[in-house]
């Protein structure tokens, strides 16, 4: 998500937004019509020339594009700005817009302090190993709440489940109780330096590792194949369908049976 405080211009903002989100992209114009019940063509119109969205579609964009209380009221002062009629109000909705901009950035400076705060150490280490974003999604568990929980689940020593937690607290990730059990104070994507693409990688020498192990040879596929363009579309949708229903699953999942799903799906060039 482009960053809205860094733009003057609603419109340029939406676009910028469209462009640069891969599920916004192809057929937004088409979904933000349908959102605000008026013909494509009329949205074109307005992000390409001089009408504007009135208030209540501004606040009806400002929710499909996800944006929160403080971005939307700074999207609706943007369309303000270009819908007011007289000079006066021009000039004081530009001010409230430059006030509006100065506490942003003044909350994104404390933001920045805070994370340069903690230990750039504590920081690569979180993101250089699987175990300490594991303990994180595991947390989110009563029942993996505790040392002993968490060692049986990952098949690790107690000792290293301490480590970890060490760096996770340092980072004020957990929160260790008086009776010994741990809270996570954060959902891993609410944690703002956590980086999918090293947990990726970690989680792929992960299961390398595991793929030459007696009991794991049996559940794993490794399947290149050439693709026709129809049986690529064919396959998207039945992992989608597939990642769907494990997520809504009812089944009850056994304590210490702890199992990772990672499918690469992608053109080779």
């Amino acid at each position: 998500m482009s960053n809205i405080f860094m733009f003057l211009d609603y419109k340029q903002f939406v676009c910028a937004t469209i462009n640069s989100e891969p599920s916004l992209g192809r057929g937004s114009i088409k979904k933000i019509a349908e959102t605000l019940r008026v013909h494509p063509s009329l949205i074109s119109q307005i992000l390409k020339g001089p009408k504007d969205f009135n208030p209540e579609q501004a606040n009806e964009v400002a929710a499909f594009l996800g944006l929160d209380d403080d971005s939307t009221e700074y999207f609706l002062c943007l369309v303000d700005i270009e819908r007011a009629g007289t000079v006066k109000l021009k000039t004081f909705l530009q001010n409230k817009r430059d006030r509006m901009i100065e506490a942003a950035n003044q909350k994104y400076t404390a933001a920045e302090s805070s994370l340069i705060g903690a230990s750039r150490l504590n920081i690569d280490r979180f993101n250089s190993h699987w175990i300490y974003a594991t303990i994180c999604i595991l947390l989110q568990e009563p029942r993996y709440q505790s040392v002993p929980a968490i060692a049986d689940c990952l098949k690790l020593p107690n000792i290293t489940i301490y480590e970890a937690l060490d760096t996770l607290e340092n980072l004020g990730l957990i929160t260790r109780n008086s009776d010994n059990s741990i809270v996570g104070v954060s959902t891993i994507d609410a944690i703002e330096y956590f980086d999918k693409k090293r947990f990726h990688i970690n989680l792929r020498l992960k299961a390398l590792d595991r793929l030459g192990s007696d009991d794991t040879k049996t559940g794993s596929v490794t399947l290149p194949v050439a693709l026709s363009p129809k049986d690529k579309d064919r396959l998207t949708h039945l992992i989608k369908n597939f990642v769907d229903q494990i997520k809504h699953s009812t089944e009850k999942v056994e304590p210490g049976n702890l199992s990772f799903v990672t499918v690469d799906l992608f053109e080779i060039a």
